[in-house]
C-alpha cells in the first residue's frame, strides 16, 4: 500500500504542474527546480518506475515544453523579457565547454558533459523563456 501511495502522490504532482502550466506557463519552473527531489522520489518507491530513472527528466521537460507551447498559442513573445543575465549565463556555459580544451581527462570531461547537457538546456536555455515578468 505505501508504494502504491506514494506512486498516487508522485502523479499527483506531476498531475498538477501540468494544469499549473496550462493555466500559468510559468509554473513549469517550479518542476525544473523541484526536478532532482522528484527523481529522488521515483527512484526510491519500490514500484516499477524505479526501473525507468529518465522518466521524471522527461515528464518535467514536457511540462517545461507544454508551457512554452501554451505561451506561443497565447501569442505571448518568447525572447522579449531575456536580460542580459541570461546572456551572462549562456557565456558562463561556452566558456566552461571552451575549457574543455585543456582538459586532462577529456573522454571523462565529456561525458560530463553528455549527462549534464540536458540539465543545462533545461535549466538555462528554457526555463528563462517561460518567465515574463
Amino acid at each position: 500500500m505505501n508504494g502504491t501511495l506514494s506512486l498516487l502522490i508522485y502523479a499527483a504532482m506531476l498531475g498538477a504542474l501540468v494544469v499549473g502550466t496550462v493555466r500559468k506557463p510559468p509554473v513549469a519552473v517550479a518542476g525544473v527546480l523541484c526536478l532532482f527531489g522528484l527523481k529522488q522520489w521515483a527512484q526510491s518507491m519500490p514500484t516499477s518506475l524505479a526501473q525507468f530513472p529518465l522518466f521524471t527528466n522527461y515528464a518535467v521537460a514536457g511540462i517545461v515544453v507544454l508551457g512554452l507551447a501554451v505561451r506561443l498559442m497565447r501569442g505571448q513573445c518568447l525572447f522579449c523579457r531575456l536580460s542580459p543575465i541570461h546572456g551572462t549565463a549562456l557565456l558562463l556555459y561556452a566558456y566552461a565547454a571552451l575549457s574543455l580544451v585543456g582538459t586532462p581527462d577529456l573522454p571523462r570531461a565529456l561525458e560530463v558533459w553528455e549527462h549534464d547537457l540536458p540539465y543545462v538546456l533545461m535549466a538555462v536555455l528554457c526555463a528563462p523563456l517561460l518567465v515574463k515578468d
